[in-house]
């Protein structure tokens, strides 16, 4: 069984994972994690460039790992911890897949 994580620690790691994406120049300062019960069950960083694919923002590319994990299109029991406000697409996305909670760290005026 996986240690459940805390509240901060989510936090720093969403962080973290945002500030390594940058520093490896894999994509922009984005990153989310979905979390059941303490757990991550799905991260993902921005990859629109190295993907070429719009649609591969870090909220969606946890989304689409959590969900595949789950086996389901639906995050029921499930907070999702993004680095910023999500955008559009990415809201679109976290509405469809009904998670309890969501959390960011930033606005979209900060990312800008």
């Amino acid at each position: 069984m996986e240690p459940r994580l805390s509240h901060q620690t989510l936090i720093q790691t969403v962080l973290f994972l945002s500030e390594d994406n940058v520093r490896r120049g894999l994509g922009g300062p984005f990153a989310a994690l979905v979390v059941k019960d303490g757990v991550i069950i799905g991260q993902g960083c921005n990859r629109v460039t190295g993907k070429h694919d719009p649609t591969a923002h870090a909220e969606m590319e946890a989304i689409r790992a959590a969900c595949h994990r789950l086996g389901s299109h639906q995050l029921d029991g499930c907070v999702i911890y993004s680095s910023c406000e999500p955008c559009p697409m990415c809201l679109g996305a976290i509405y469809w897949a009904r998670p309890d909670k969501l959390f960011y760290l930033n606005r979209q005026t900060d990312a800008a």
